[in-house]
């Protein structure tokens, strides 16, 4: 997906790649298996974002928040955190 800042300014492009051959085995086992495969840091998956303005990591890593805390639900928030500390 695209990251849109004031609705028309593309921040990043994020592309989640996943090994089509696991996928498929994990498919049959139902919704519940795939959102844990994904979730399992040691599943065999690569995530890409591509930078599409010039921006300082600590603002890349500040947009990244911003746009996964309304989705997070008010779960794992400190991993959030710990992510933004990684990039200062």
């Amino acid at each position: 997906g695209v990251r849109y800042k004031y609705g028309f300014v593309k921040v990043y492009a994020v592309g989640a790649y996943i090994d089509p051959i696991a996928m498929n085995a994990v498919k049959k086992e139902g919704v519940g298996a795939i959102e844990e495969a994904l979730l399992d840091p040691t599943y065999p998956k690569t995530i890409r974002i591509v930078m599409n303005r010039n921006l300082s990591a600590a603002k890349f890593a500040d947009a990244i928040a911003e746009a996964l805390e309304p989705r997070m639900g008010g779960k794992d928030l400190d991993k959030l955190k710990e992510f933004k500390d990684l990039n200062p």
